[in-house]
Formats: C-alpha cells, sequence, structure tokens
C-alpha cells in the first residue's frame, strides 16, 4: 500500500522541482517522462522509479498494480534533507486530499 500518495498530474512536476531544489540534486528527466507516460500507457503493472541516485542521497518512486494516478516518492539521505524535503511531500499528498 503505497502511504503518501502523490496525483501524477502537472502539479508533479512543480514537486520535482521543489524536491531538485531541496536536495540541491537534478534528477533524470527522463525518468521523470516515463512516470506520466506510464501512467496514460500502463494502467496495470507495478513500477518502480529512481530519479536520483548517489552514495549520499536516492530518491526513488513507486506505483501500485492498477493505481496509475498516484505515486509514493521515497527520499534516502541524510535526516536534515529528508526534513527540508518532508513538507514538499507533505504538501502534495494534502492537495490529493482536497
Amino acid at each position: 500500500m503505497v502511504d503518501n500518495p502523490i496525483v501524477i498530474d502537472d502539479s508533479l512536476r512543480l514537486v520535482f522541482a521543489r524536491l531538485e531544489g531541496a536536495l540541491g540534486v537534478l534528477f533524470k528527466s527522463s525518468e521523470i517522462e516515463r512516470v506520466f507516460s506510464d501512467s496514460r500507457e500502463n494502467q496495470r503493472d507495478e513500477k518502480r522509479y529512481i530519479f536520483f541516485d548517489s552514495p549520499k542521497i536516492r530518491v526513488t518512486g513507486y506505483v501500485e498494480d492498477y493505481e496509475h494516478e498516484s505515486i509514493e516518492v521515497s527520499i534516502n539521505a541524510s535526516r536534515s534533507s529528508r526534513a527540508r524535503c518532508r513538507p514538499i511531500i507533505d504538501d502534495a499528498c494534502d492537495e490529493r486530499m482536497s
């Protein structure tokens, strides 16, 4: 079960941009585009994404099978980096509930 679902729509691009700024990294644009393409074209299978991967920071995404409309973004980084990212993720999740 996805704990913090973020809707896959144009606002997700802003979430990715804000996370990049908070972490001081650049995500793989091809992987971001794959999220949107998969959401349209493969609405059945489970999917995993790696947006950024280094020894200190790893940002991944997970889409459950048959749940093509939302993604869970996970950040594996220092506590201070995760703290900077938490409000971004929380805001995106809260928008889904509105």
